[in-house]
């Protein structure tokens, strides 16, 4: 899950010091969720907070003087242009260092031509409003947009959180997307269904939980359903099977009949069943599943329990392996329980037969 922040957000919370900042920092730096700041965001609350210093510097001289005409005291305590400055630089760097200890990512400045934004201005297409205010937002809303997914490639849904108080040019009511943006999300052939508007920090501390849960349910239909362009699952399957399992020992697992057993070759998996899916972190989840899988399997029977049975479906592949056993194999298609981590790029990061 991408997840965007707004100036606005930053602002309010300048340090990112409050409980629910701290929530999303330790999900970032976690790897629960991608965070992502735009660029023009950091300049934006670079800019603001300069503002506010000089602000509250004039207010402090301001008071200061009040104090001197009310009383015969000399005492003063203004800040000077240096320590502003300084602040400044000090701030910048705390919020670089933050940046890099929670594994929180840039996005740079689109590059989109002048033409395409004027004409949003002139025809006052959100974010713009109705006084043609509205150039950092179109900026911040194409910073959105590149991290949208094409319509068929999104492996699970929300894939972009992107939280924002500013509902009155990017919402239609408390967190609905504006309409017009819908629309241009769709002209995009972008996910429109991959986005979510929150307004609060509060509210991703509140929703996280049932964020993953969402996006876990979401991958397992899209699966089902086969909404996911360039993911076969069957196919995923089977070769990891056989990169893991060919060859190995598998003696412990329930469904397959024989003692000291190895996989030859896995010919094939299919009546796949999923069972959960759970979402991990950022990128990965956890999908437990059913299916069969065709194998070839090599194993040792007693030479005695061999002859005595009349009914062995298996093939001979050595009366004399030994002076005790025989080599067998024999093509069977058990039921297996199989879990997989799978990240968003469809690969297969590990199997595990249960």
């Amino acid at each position: 899950m991408k997840v965007v922040l707004d100036s606005n957000i930053i602002i309010s919370d300048f340090r990112l010091s409050s409980p629910d900042s701290k929530i999303l920092l330790e999900a970032s730096k976690k790897g629960d969720i991608d965070l992502y700041i735009p660029k023009i965001v950091l300049d934006e609350i670079f800019n603001k907070f300069e503002e506010r210093l000089h602000e509250a510097k004039s207010k402090i001289e301001k008071e200061t003087n009040t104090i001197k005409k009310l009383t015969t005291s000399e005492k003063h305590s203004n800040i000077s242009a240096d320590e502003i400055t300084k602040e400044i630089e000090e701030y910048k760097k705390y919020i670089q260092s933050l940046l890099k200890e929670n594994n929180i990512k840039t996005i740079d400045y689109p590059k989109i031509p002048h033409e395409y934004i004027v004409n949003k201005a002139i025809k006052k297409i959100k974010p713009f409003n109705s006084g043609e205010k509205g150039y950092r937002d179109s900026l911040i809303w194409e910073n959105v947009k590149s991290l949208m997914p094409i319509i068929g490639t999104n492996i699970a849904n929300p894939a972009v959180l992107f939280i924002s108080n500013n509902k009155k040019d990017f919402c239609e009511n408390q967190n609905d997307l504006h309409k017009e943006l819908i629309i241009e999300i769709q002209t995009s052939d972008l996910d429109e269904e991959s986005i979510k508007m929150l307004n609060t920090l509060a509210e991703f501390s509140q929703e996280k939980a049932k964020l993953f849960f969402e996006q876990a349910n979401s991958f397992k239909d899209r699966i089902e359903l086969g909404e996911i362009e360039d993911f076969d699952l069957e196919n995923l399957l089977l070769n990891s099977l056989r990169k893991e399992f060919d060859y190995a020992d598998v003696s412990e697992i329930d469904s397959i009949p024989y003692q000291d057993t190895t996989i030859r070759y896995i010919e094939n998996a299919d009546n796949i069943k999923i069972i959960n899916v759970l979402k991990l972190n950022s990128t990965e989840y956890l999908i437990d599943l059913k299916c069969n899988v065709e194998m070839t399997i090599d194993f040792y029977v007693d030479k005695y329990e061999h002859y005595s049975n009349d009914e062995a479906t298996y093939d001979v592949e050595d009366l004399d392996h030994n002076d005790y056993v025989i080599w067998a194999s024999e093509l069977i298609n058990p039921e297996l329980k199989i879990s997989l981590i799978v990240d968003d790029e469809f690969n297969i990061l590990s199997i595990q037969i249960d």
